[in-house]
């Protein structure tokens, strides 16, 4: 191996690692949801106050790795908090409102305290998957492939299949909705480029991991249909049908495309500059 593929080789086994180690930090929800539920919680609300407090904890962990590892710069964490090309965040905006206005008879059915413990969960879910897969692999990726034309390109869409690929583990949890999962899967590659190419364009994770979150909140009502553990675990399972896939994966081209469009558009010099 060559001096200058280890570097290389370097910053692609942390990325790995670092994307492993917070799934596998995430199985800390499940003691602490039943614990929950032993002391009188209903199911729903303990699942989303035990998300809540264990994603809490894994936002503190990747932010202080992303000072530890000096990705502040690349991440918009300047005393300034600049954001740029904010147009960029149309599409989001206009999936979010569509899930909202899809789902808005499920809010107004939820009390305000269940709704309000959702809300926490679902943005908690999006800060640390940002903070994670483009806060922290994603420059990784761009240091390891710096040297590649399309660094970039590669960095974005191997973090998205990592993204996307992490999402099989729900399958522990639904062991009978493979093609649910799958199609998981497929989204989440989709949204992870998609929310890359925002990062590269607007230079400030906070902007994805909120839309992240707010996405989440548009188009997971379904967790709110259920009062207990079985039925969380059926409603999930039962939530997917080819009906809604077809036209779905369709809008999930788009947005992948778009976030390839926004890479397109982002300079790669700025890029590379900040995080030298």
């Amino acid at each position: 191996m060559s001096s200058r593929d280890q570097p290389m080789k370097k910053y692609l086994t942390s990325a790995v690692l670092i994307a492993i180690g917070f799934i596998a930090l995430l199985w800390l929800e499940k003691p602490l949801r039943t614990w929950f539920i032993s002391h009188g919680m209903e199911a729903l609300a303990a699942k989303f106050s035990a998300g809540t407090m264990v994603r809490l904890l894994l936002c503190s962990l990747a932010l202080g790795l992303i000072y530890r590892l000096k990705l502040q710069r690349f991440a918009g964490f300047s005393p300034k908090m600049n954001v740029y090309n904010l147009q960029s965040t149309t599409i989001a905006f206009a999936f979010i409102v569509m899930g909202i206005i899809g789902n808005f008879g499920t809010y107004t059915n939820t009390t305000p305290r269940l709704l309000l413990l959702f809300f926490l969960s679902v943005m908690c879910v999006g800060l640390v998957e940002e903070f994670v897969f483009r806060g922290l692999v994603l420059p990784l990726l761009i240091k390891s492939f710096q040297t590649h034309k399309n660094a970039l390109y590669l960095s974005v869409l191997y973090s998205s299949l990592l993204f996307g690929v992490v999402h099989f583990l729900n399958l522990f949890q639904q062991p009978d909705n493979l093609i649910g999962i799958t199609s998981q899967v497929f989204f989440a590659v989709s949204i992870g480029v998609f929310f890359g190419g925002l990062m590269l364009r607007t230079q400030n994770i906070l902007v994805p991991a909120i839309l992240h979150g707010l996405v989440n909140f548009a188009f997971g009502a379904a967790e709110l249909k259920a009062t207990t553990l079985p039925e969380i675990t059926a409603k999930l399972a039962h939530e997917t049908n080819w009906n809604s896939i077809v036209p779905t994966a369709f809008f999930f081209l788009f947005i992948l495309l778009g976030g390839l469009f926004m890479v397109k558009k982002t300079d790669s010099n700025l890029i590379l500059n900040k995080l030298n």
